[in-house]
């Protein structure tokens, strides 16, 4: 919500609001395998802490995570190269096409750093430490992220640009503090039920 009303400040405004909606809802398709992968990395390294075969949880995440990453990156490719074309087949209006298009060139450039985090998160769930994934982030990408994206839309305005470059930079940050937080290996003595 709180981007869709900073869209809505931008000069494009209501043709920004339904770009951003529509590349939204074509990004889901990564989303949807960072969620499986997610799920994946929590029982793999959950099962694998049970088992007391702590390197193995660990290979298992930043194997899931290597996975997340080539097939987002493949994703983020194709989303690059057909922007126009993806966002023309949910609507034909000239300035919404073009700016779902810009959408989701510049977003393409996130797409293996959002499943990768996704994979960390669920690994670090799975591990049995809940809250740092939950602070890291609520931090952000509900309020860094979107701080960015109105510094850089409204105050230096650079309009719909700044908006997807304030949602990238929650991302590459939200992954930066995860791999942080997994390589710290507090995960590894975390005493579970």
């Amino acid at each position: 919500m709180v981007m869709i009303k900073i869209l809505a400040l931008t000069t494009a405004g209501t043709y920004a609001i339904a770009a951003y909606t529509v590349s939204m809802q074509i990004r889901m398709v990564t989303t949807m395998v960072g969620l499986a992968l997610m799920a994946a990395a929590t029982t793999a390294v959950g099962q694998n802490i049970g088992a007391r075969n702590i390197d193995r949880a660990g290979r298992s995440a930043w194997l899931l995570v290597a996975i997340a990453a080539g097939i987002s990156t493949v994703s983020g490719v194709i989303y690059a190269v057909f922007g126009a074309y993806f966002t023309g087949l949910f609507n034909e209006h000239t300035q919404v096409v073009a700016i779902g298009a810009q959408a989701l060139l510049w977003l393409a450039l996130s797409e293996p750093f959002l499943t990768a985090g996704m994979v960390l998160s669920g690994a670090l769930r799975g591990a049995g430490d809940v809250i740092s994934p939950l602070v890291v982030s609520v931090i952000t990408i509900t309020l860094f992220g979107p701080i960015v994206a109105y510094i850089l839309a409204i105050t230096l305005g650079m309009g719909t640009l700044g908006v997807w470059l304030g949602i990238n930079a929650g991302i590459w940050i939200r992954l930066f503090l995860l791999v942080v937080q997994f390589r710290r290996g507090h995960w590894k003595t975390l005493e579970l039920a």
